[in-house]
């Protein structure tokens, strides 16, 4: 008879705050709620039951699974939950989803390769998720129910990270299970319920009353007819555990030791009390008690996991569709099996009833059978699509074949390579190397031709996955070691290895190591060596080249590129195209942006065409960094290092983070900025990333500068030297970013232009690959107010490229007003200034460092608001303590005659509009007193100073808001007149009787 509860039990509160999570989606105020605990304490029923309201509340529900079987296979839970909707038509299309469909047809691929990325990105795919689940759920809700992610891979946890932190708005409800045990997934959802997106519920064991009331439920049977002896066996040895509790009553009931009589239940007195281990030896005679058919059909389909297609278990047993049947049935019927959501799948009632019957196998029948499911499987599954190329390989490696999983174990990394899970592929990669080194030890032989070729294979795809995943060190020693194997690569795999990882090293910051690489390719090519294989040496080559201090390192970087795409016409290794397309985007970025997006935009079209979603993301960041120059959005820049990040490219992604911490200096978010410095230095420094450190230090000295802080950028400076840094592309930008930007702030105009002189591309032989250092830029504006370059030629570079990339503009447009302004072009200069303006809207430093440095000119010539300007400097440079600045600023306001605020203690409680008019903190104490309607005396009195000296600060008082006298500015401080507003007006006004 059957001993399971036929309701759910003991769990109002679960319930209702899962009825509450319902509630929540239906009223757009999406909801997660993860419900974690040990196996068998009832996570599952919960979700039978949410989703049984859900369905009854009329919410369309997807239901998603993932699987011990397949741990690795990318998005299984959330292709489940998707099929579903497939299978009804009810899946929205490309007219809904747009640019997100392709991505949406990778997570429902059942084909063996994998769909390529644009993205292939977890993010990308998230956002698709989101937008399916927003859609079908726009009416009355939706419920998507995601069990047993513990075993769930990693880009299944980035899409689930996404979709949690973006439901706030959606007609959405997550519920997830999550075992209680250590797991990727656990740390995820416990790190995001502590920053409130999404709830953790614990899902703990029964107490001992409600495990009394699942006991009299699981025996249909009223509470008082159950024995109390009874009730005491089931808590003893379930520990509240309703599975282990269900297991323990059919075994009683089975061996006879709790029976039914008249008045309820009766527990014999012999009864043997087990401990839970004995609900192993309940399973197998249980099991047993199929018959040897049906034993072997379980133990077989255990040997798949939880789950199981029918199917395939029958292909591998040999029997019967009917035979095979009837034993399964049999198997329900001995509450071991249960129907699955799917055609033809079936799952154990509880994993604890796998893993006991997987137990109970010896070692030569385990084989056997893991020998024939194999077969079975790779015959069910031509090509061994999804999560099957990683079952099929644990079989054939618990099976004895080793050479086989470990080819099936290659191939599922290139795969996982090939679609962007880096970490994932990382892991298949090593076991595949783990497995081809025991085969040959165990046969006490090399691996042979065939074995030879396929080890090195290996090896060069984990190469890759390491240095992508930014385990530099590891891919450096792999190529080492596998020179000193007996079965190492032949001389063209060895050289394309060393290509390989004389690229990361020159990433990583490793010259002289890049360079050894090489000439360790060229050793194993000889002199004889194809088009093909020198092109891949050049691209290297020209990257080399290009962050060098060689004065022609433009000039022959780009040729030693060319000169490999050239190599690379009739075919070749598509990274090495990659590569020299790379080189060219970024010199190009120089004369033309459009001629470094069509470069950057090749990048991305062979990683997207020849499954490198590396390159892809290589391609789509240069591009972002495009955008960025060009007018200071950082949206692709994000959405790049976002992709980066969930496909495990950290190298690209730190890169990234590296231009967003120099965005947020330029922009003035310092403090923003030195938070994610330390982040980003201490993550680059684990990774020994040595060619990103000196960038990474270049904005600390940046940020210094601008603030104006000569100690701190000294500090900052020393610390750039000592990392190497002068030797450093990067030291133009310490110098026109940094050094130049403080000399102007101190007011050393001659510093300043040595310092942006020495960034003349004269000097060079080339202009820089940093565009905003500052030589088509800042320097261009020194250049012109001191006359230092013809107008000419001025106006000519003004015109480049890098000029016109938005913080260049702020500067360079001041130049050509400063140009026509002097020449009596007052409207050229007018509109000059105002582009200049609208440029560094985003850059607070920069636009008030520009507008001061023109001021006095633009007074001079007519042109522009240089009294306002100054007086917002003022303001600024003041409250962020840059002295010298401010008083430059004040200086110059009173060349001009202007109104100076008075920057003495207490001048904070003095209106603005009164401060612009030079109203002092005295004046306005004197002002206070006087609304009072107190004489001279008493105001004396009150102020401590003489009645003398009263009535001078009055009449000054007067002067500077624009009263006829005393009188007129009694009546106008009475009236309240001067807290707002312009004084002047209100007092004009009062004049002609209609101040009231």
């Amino acid at each position: 008879m059957h001993t399971r509860a036929p309701h759910l039990v003991g769990r109002r509160v679960e319930m209702a705050r899962l009825a509450d999570g319902i509630a929540d989606a239906q009223a757009a105020q999406g909801a997660a709620i993860f419900l974690v605990g040990e196996p068998g304490v009832g996570k599952s029923r919960l979700v039978a039951a949410i989703v049984a309201r859900a369905y009854a509340e009329e919410l369309v529900v997807l239901r998603g699974r993932a699987s011990a079987m397949g741990a690795t296979a990318p998005l299984r839970p959330f292709t489940e939950a998707l099929a579903a909707l497939s299978r009804r038509g009810e899946l929205p299309g490309p007219e809904i989803l747009g640019g997100y469909w392709p991505l949406l047809a990778q997570v429902l691929s059942t084909g063996a390769e994998p769909v390529s990325v644009g993205g292939g990105s977890a993010v990308g795919v998230a956002e698709a998720v989101l937008r399916v689940l927003a859609h079908v759920g726009a009416d009355a809700g939706c419920l998507l129910a995601l069990e047993d992610l513990h075993d769930a891979d990693d880009d299944s946890l980035a899409v689930l990270e996404y979709l949690v932190d973006n439901l706030a708005t959606f007609k959405i409800a997550v519920v997830a299970t999550i075992r209680s045990a250590a797991s990727p997934a656990l740390e995820l959802v416990r790190t995001m319920a502590q920053r409130g997106a999404g709830e953790l519920l614990d899902v703990r064991a029964l107490d001992r009353q409600t495990m009394g009331e699942f006991t009299a439920a699981c025996l249909d049977a009223a509470p008082d007819e159950v024995p109390d002896e009874a009730r005491a066996v089931v808590w003893a040895y379930s520990a509240g555990n309703p599975l282990i509790a269900e297991e323990l009553l059919y075994a009683m009931v089975d061996a006879g030791q709790l029976i039914p009589s008249e008045d309820g239940w009766r527990l014999v007195a012999d009864v043997v009390r087990e401990p839970p281990p004995g609900l192993v030896r309940s399973i197998a005679n249980r099991a047993s008690g199929l018959g040897p058919q049906g034993r072997e059909v379980l133990l077989t389909a255990a040997l798949l996991g939880d789950r199981f297609p029918l199917p395939m278990v029958q292909h591998a047993v040999g029997l019967d569709s009917r035979t095979v049947l009837r034993h399964v049935r049999g198997a329900v019927t001995a509450q071991l099996l249960v129907g699955d959501d799917r055609p033809d799948w079936y799952a154990f009632h509880h994993p604890l009833i796998a893993a006991a019957l997987v137990a109970q196998v010896s070692a030569a029948e385990r084989q056997s059978l893991s020998r024939r499911l194999a077969d079975s499987v790779q015959a069910e599954r031509p090509g061994l699509p999804d999560e099957w190329c990683q079952v099929a390989a644990g079989l054939r490696e618990a099976a004895g074949q080793l050479r086989a999983a470990a080819s099936l174990r290659a191939e599922a990394g290139h795969r996982a390579l090939r679609g962007g899970s880096v970490k994932t592929a990382v892991l298949e990669l090593r076991h595949a190397l783990r497995l081809h080194r025991f085969a040959a030890a165990e046969s006490q032989s090399p691996a042979g031709a065939d074995g030879s070729s396929e080890l090195a294979e290996v090896v060069q795809h984990l190469v890759r996955a390491l240095t992508d995943s930014g385990e530099f060190e590891q891919g450096f020693a792999l190529v080492e070691e596998m020179q000193l194997d007996p079965v190492r690569p032949d001389d063209s795999r060895l050289a394309a290895l060393h290509v390989h990882l004389a690229y990361t090293a020159h990433i990583v910051g490793r010259h002289q190591d890049a360079i050894a690489q090489l000439a360790a390719a060229e050793l194993c090519l000889g002199a004889d060596r194809s088009a093909a294989a020198q092109a891949e040496i050049d691209a290297v080559n020209a990257a080399i080249v290009l962050d060098s201090d060689r004065p022609d390192r433009l000039h022959r970087a780009e040729a030693l590129a060319r000169r490999a795409l050239a190599g690379l016409h009739d075919g070749g290794d598509p990274e090495a195209a990659c590569r020299a397309w790379h080189v060219l985007g970024r010199i190009a970025r120089n004369r033309d942006l459009d001629e470094a997006g069509a470069c950057f935009g090749q990048i991305a079209q062979i990683g997207a065409q020849r499954q490198l979603p590396a390159w892809h993301v290589y391609g789509f960041t240069g591009s972002a960094g495009n955008a960025w120059l060009d007018t200071g959005d950082t949206v692709a820049m994000g959405v790049a290092g976002v992709l980066a990040r969930r496909l495990g490219i950290v190298p690209v992604a730190l890169g990234i983070d590296a231009n967003l911490i120099l965005h947020a200096v330029l922009t003035g978010h310092y403090v923003d900025a030195e938070h994610q410095l330390a982040a980003a230095l201490s993550e680059t420094m684990r990774i020994r990333l040595h060619r990103l450190l000196p960038y990474l230090l270049m904005t600390r000295v940046v940020s210094s500068a601008h603030r104006g802080h000569r100690p701190g950028f000294a500090t900052a400076l020393d610390e750039f030297r000592a990392a190497g840094g002068e030797s450093s592309p990067e030291y133009s930008l310490v110098v026109g970013l940094g050094a130049a930007v403080l000399a102007l702030l101190e007011q050393d105009r001659e510093r300043a232009w040595r310092d942006l002189h020495r960034l003349d591309e004269d000097e060079h032989g080339g202009p820089g690959t940093f565009c905003l250092a500052g030589g088509q830029g800042l320097r261009l504006l020194v250049a012109a107010l001191d006359r230092r370059l013809p107008d000419d030629v001025l106006t000519a570079r003004a015109a480049s490229t890098p000029a016109r990339m938005r913080w260049n503009q702020q500067f360079v447009g001041l130049a050509l007003a400063t140009v026509h302004g002097r020449r009596g072009a007052v409207e050229q200069a007018q509109h000059a200034a105002e582009s200049a303006q609208v440029a560094a809207q985003p850059y607070p430093l920069g636009g008030h460092l520009g507008r001061m440095l023109v001021a006095e000119s633009a007074a001079r010539d007519g042109w522009g608001a240089p009294e306002e300007w100054l007086r917002d400097a003022e303001a600024f440079f003041h409250d962020g303590g840059v002295a010298s600045a401010a008083g430059a600023c004040r200086g110059m306001l009173r060349r001009l005659g202007a109104p100076v605020r008075q920057r003495r203690q207490g001048i904070d409680a003095v209106p603005v509009h009164l401060r612009d008019l030079g109203v002092s903190v005295r004046e306005y104490e004197v002002y206070e007193l006087v609304r009072e309607h107190l004489g001279n005396k008493q105001i004396a009195s009150r102020l401590s100073i003489s009645p003398r000296t009263v009535e001078k600060h009055v009449a000054s008082l007067a002067g500077k808001i624009g009263a006829a006298g005393r009188e007129e500015l009694i009546h106008a401080a009475a009236g309240g007149l001067l807290m707002d507003g312009h004084p002047r007006n209100r007092v004009r006004t009062g004049r002609a009787g209609t101040a009231g």
